[in-house]
């Protein structure tokens, strides 16, 4: 269904462009054990902009709860969405193991560190450390990725009024293990937040 019809109607619907795909080939030793990607989240459909960006691979990511009691919630869970849980501490243990499973198990785990969704919105919002400790915890590179924007031109006018959509690919960024915990997250934060915003 991804490959066949979704990643086709996003080129008709978004215009979507993907920079930097070589950087997955280069670094591909780099990136064998898993690794964590994190982007700015700025549509409905920017998780499948960057599955396609990623193909072959599959990755998973938390996803609100209440995404996933909506309409497309199955379909967010097919794309790998894990719900994050609200309220009772036993939920909270099942997602906590349900990320330690996919990152132990060298596998793809993407975030949206800016923390909610602003739609089209052009510049890079603050980054909450969280995904870093994840990085830092468990050695896993960080691959940064920014979405951009450029406007709607000739026949794209007719699928649309939002803008076109380029996804760019950064160079995976690993965690410092010289330093302590603490100053190798404030470190990895830093360094992908500037990227985000140069790739933007």
């Amino acid at each position: 269904f991804l490959h066949v019809f979704m990643f086709h109607l996003l080129c008709i619907t978004h215009g979507l462009k993907i920079h930097g795909r070589e950087n997955l080939k280069k670094y591909k030793d780099e990136l064998k054990d898993g690794f964590i990607t994190v982007a700015n989240h700025i549509c409905m459909w920017d998780f499948i902009c960057i599955m396609k960006a990623l193909r072959p691979r599959l990755g998973y990511f938390p996803a609100w709860k209440t995404n996933l009691e909506g309409p497309n919630g199955p379909l967010i869970r097919m794309a790998g969405g894990i719900p994050i849980p609200t309220g009772r501490l036993a939920c909270m243990k099942k997602f906590k193991d349900a990320m330690e499973e996919v990152l132990e198990s060298d596998k793809w785990m993407h975030f949206y560190p800016e923390g909610s969704m602003w739609f089209f919105y052009p510049d890079i919002r603050p980054l909450k450390k969280a995904v870093f400790k994840y990085a830092v915890r468990y050695q896993k590179p960080v691959i940064p990725i920014a979405l951009s924007f450029r406007p709607r031109t000739g026949i794209y006018k007719l699928f649309g009024k939002t803008p076109l959509v380029d996804l760019h690919i950064g160079e995976p960024l690993l965690p410092d293990e010289t330093l302590p915990f603490g100053d190798a997250v404030d470190k990895l934060h830093a360094e992908t937040y500037h990227v985000m915003q140069g790739l933007a």
